[in-house]
């Protein structure tokens, strides 16, 4: 069985002055690089890191990849948004004509 080739280590996201945008040394923004192994924390995909912040209070909350930091913006950090969402992806799937059928019910059409 052949391995697959090591993946090309990705840019260290550490500089002054990403640090200094968040109120970090880059001793502490090193930390948190480390800390995350290179992974997301949401999705645990190796992936170029982004700092997170609470846009309430300017605390950093951990590295996430692009994709998952754009989603939590889109739902505006709103955690009650957020649960909605999830409880909305795993309930059991419904064909549409189920669906259909049931808002029609309820409109008092057909």
């Amino acid at each position: 069985m052949s391995t697959l080739p090591a993946l090309p280590a990705l840019p260290s996201i550490v500089n002054d002055a990403r640090a200094q945008r968040y109120g970090l040394t880059v001793a502490q923004l090193r930390d948190l690089e480390t800390q995350h192994a290179g992974r997301c924390a949401l999705c645990r995909e190796t992936a170029r890191l982004y700092v997170d912040h609470s846009h309430a209070t300017g605390d950093v909350r951990g590295l996430l990849c692009c994709r998952c930091n754009s989603g939590l913006g889109l739902f505006r950090d709103n955690a009650d948004t957020l649960t909605a969402a999830a409880k909305y992806v795993t309930r059991p799937e419904q064909p549409y004509e189920s669906i259909r059928s049931h808002t029609n019910d309820l409109s008092g059409e057909g």
